[in-house]
């Protein structure tokens, strides 16, 4: 599984800010979800659905969607 600071790299962003990305108490910019829907080939309904979520206090798919992306690292390859 990819490190916060290797997903941080990845997405341009500090590895404490992917820290609370991953646990739910932070959702990233436009920018930043368009970011990891470009890096992890994910569409970006889907990130923007579980991000809106998290929003209104329901960060359960927010937080698979973080997970999934430390488990992806190695082998998702950039659009």
């Amino acid at each position: 599984m990819a490190t916060n600071t290797e997903i941080g790299a990845r997405l341009g962003l500090a590895h404490s800010t992917v820290s609370r990305m991953r646990t739910g108490e932070r959702v990233g910019s436009i920018r930043t979800l368009q970011r990891i829907s470009r890096e992890y080939n994910l569409p970006l309904e889907e990130v923007v659905d579980a991000a809106n979520k998290a929003l209104e206090g329901n960060n359960a798919d927010w937080v698979r969607l973080m997970d999934g992306l430390g488990a992806d690292a190695e082998t998702a390859e950039p659009a």
